[in-house]
């Protein structure tokens, strides 16, 4: 149940860069209703407010998405804009002073969400996230949920935990970089080897310390600095991720194993893996096709225009109207190159 010790931040500056040309800079991937009518943030939103009243739940992201969020999250707390991307220790710097200024106590409950991925059990992840709570609560841990995998992925971060401090909770014994095949397939067989999904949960009291013990320079920075001086600050700030700057040199981290059919969503073929197919595993996102003698193709059509896929397999095509897209899922990571060329 929600209370008001407990704050939610969705972290939602991402450009979404791998779904050109449906994202593009001006509209990132987490505002898009690519899984139904709610967009991807909306859908976060939904799913944290049975753990965090929606005013007590906030926004990190940029100015240029402002727009978006005043749109599609009107109820919740409050956007925190950032001045630059400076990936995830930034962030959450400037999300903890935030609050710190808004004036919730020390002890107040932080989790932290990604906005634009999909978790088909919510319940399942609001269990996950209460187990969280609790050991953010009583041991004072810095806490992350670990996705247990299903293959062997070499696009994810690893968590391998250690021996069970409470029930449902581990300790990690420490963070891995994204593995080869064989390393992944290694993690799969041991049996106690989680994806890193990036979802968070502590104090603020205890991001506080952690960030005066491994960040001092920047955590000063961030905290005493006045609003006007706050962009030039945060441009001098290292760009490092959460896990790198904190998680990976603090002792009292914990994980909690969860299975609560998560997708990061990070690319054209991890969303074709969660829509509907048909007999010959071809999916349709949106428009009107027609699929003869092909296999595991994925269009993404304008309203009104039709299209038909003859003798082709494994091909992601997406039409916007004013750009095409036309990749082999198997390569679809280099979509980012067509939206680094295109939206200059």
């Amino acid at each position: 149940m929600a209370d008001n010790k407990t704050v939610a931040v969705i972290m939602a500056g991402g450009s979404g860069t791998r779904f050109w040309p449906l994202s593009q800079r001006n509209k990132p991937k987490q505002y898009l209703g690519l899984l139904g009518a709610r967009t991807l943030i909306q859908q976060t939103a939904d799913r944290i407010a049975a753990v965090a009243e929606p005013k007590n739940t906030f926004v990190v992201s940029t100015s240029s998405q402002r727009p978006f969020l005043d749109e599609q999250l009107p109820s919740l707390g409050g956007w925190m804009l950032e001045p630059a991307a400076k990936n995830t220790a930034p962030c959450l710097m400037l999300a903890l002073a935030d609050l710190l200024k808004r004036g919730y106590s020390p002890d107040t409950v932080m989790l932290v969400l990604p906005a634009d991925h999909h978790i088909a059990n919510t319940q399942a992840f609001a269990a996950s996230l209460n187990l969280a709570i609790e050991s953010a609560r009583e041991e004072d841990a810095l806490v992350t949920l670990g996705i247990k995998p299903d293959h062997a992925h070499t696009g994810y971060g690893y968590i391998e935990a250690g021996e069970e401090t409470s029930s449902g909770v581990h300790k990690v014994k420490k963070f891995v970089e994204k593995p080869t095949f064989d390393k992944a397939a290694q993690y799969l067989r041991a049996g106690n080897y989680y994806w890193n999904g990036g979802i968070f949960v502590w104090t603020l009291a205890s991001l506080k310390a952690a960030f005066e013990a491994f960040c001092p320079d920047s955590w000063k920075k961030i905290s005493t600095s006045p609003e006007s001086a706050l962009p030039s600050v945060y441009e001098s700030l290292k760009s490092e991720p959460i896990d790198i700057a904190v998680m990976e040199k603090a002792e009292k981290v914990r994980v909690v194993p969860a299975e609560m059919g998560w997708s990061d969503i990070g690319s054209w073929d991890a969303l074709y893996r969660l829509l509907p197919k048909d007999s010959q595993q071809n999916a349709q996102l949106a428009g009107e096709s027609l699929f003869v003698q092909t296999q595991g193709c994925m269009t993404s059509m304008p309203a009104g225009k039709k299209v038909s896929v003859i003798g082709a397999k494994n091909l992601v095509i997406v039409d916007t109207g004013d750009a095409l897209l036309i990749v082999d899922r198997g390569q679809d990571q280099l979509v980012r190159e067509a939206a680094k060329y295109f939206d200059k």
